[in-house]
């Protein structure tokens, strides 16, 4: 399967879980084992460009599968762009017709 944009293989049990086969043999420790019972969502990636919690996967159905995960790093270099617009004061245009309506940021939270 490819993982992030990188081909990983590895032969793994049948009822290894998909989860468990990003944490352990991808090394990817981002994806979060939430409650041992697909309730959480903790650790949801994208397989093929859906929304799945990788707890109800099985490794196997994934191997020829395209698997993202939205990590904490993404997340970070997200907040470090929107703090870069708010210096330069580059904002989407929804927000400066907000911002022009006299709403601020703090108002819309």
């Amino acid at each position: 399967m490819t993982i992030n944009g990188t081909e990983v293989s590895s032969d793994v049990e049948p009822r290894t879980l998909l989860v468990h086969f990003i944490r352990e043999q991808a090394s990817l420790k981002g994806t979060n084992i939430g409650c041992d019972s697909s309730s959480c969502g903790a650790c949801t990636i994208h397989l093929n460009g859906e929304s799945v919690k990788s707890c109800t996967v099985l490794a196997a159905q994934a191997s020829k599968a395209r698997v993202s995960r939205r990590t904490t790093q993404a997340y970070g270099a997200w907040q470090q762009l929107q703090q870069a617009q708010r210096q330069t004061e580059v904002a989407h245009p929804l927000a400066e017709t907000w911002r022009r309506q006299g709403t601020s940021d703090q108002e819309i939270k």
